[in-house]
């Protein structure tokens, strides 16, 4: 979406067809998500937590794709309730979780340590993001994103 020129109303732009036809774009997208979710699990914790987990990652694909960023006001809350949800239904993968949601930012972050140019801080915290919510897949995942 373009930005309102000088002395142009907001509301013009925020009524806008192609802001319409992008949310509604946005929202039929995440009801896809979340019914894909629930047929693949079931009324199970997963689906609720992949429920959550895919429309965060949703919102965030199309804020990074109009402005450029990983707002941090999303990403850590969402990685938090990802990773606190995924505790407290599967306990005994506790150490997974966590492992990959460190390994994967630590992943991310290392380059930026190199070539700071190269990558931002969203980008690891979008990964950690994605080693709580993916677990050990995260390393498919991964393999897969960078191909």
């Amino acid at each position: 979406m373009s930005t309102p020129s000088e002395g142009a109303p907001v509301s013009a732009a925020v009524e806008s067809p192609a802001f319409r036809t992008r949310n509604a774009a946005t929202a039929f997208a995440g009801l896809v998500l979340v019914a894909g979710c629930f047929a693949r699990f079931g009324l199970e914790p997963e689906a609720f937590i992949g429920s959550f987990f895919a429309v965060v990652l949703l919102v965030l694909s199309v804020i990074d794709l109009e402005h450029r960023i990983i707002p941090d006001r999303i990403v850590l809350p969402a990685t938090a309730v990802v990773l606190a949800s995924q505790l407290a239904f599967f306990p005994g993968q506790g150490l997974e979780w966590v492992l990959a949601s460190i390994g994967a930012a630590l992943f991310f972050l290392l380059p930026i340590l190199v070539y700071p140019q190269g990558m931002g801080m969203g980008d690891v915290k979008l990964a950690l993001l994605l080693g709580a919510g993916l677990g050990a897949a995260v390393v498919s995942a991964l393999v897969v994103a960078l191909l």
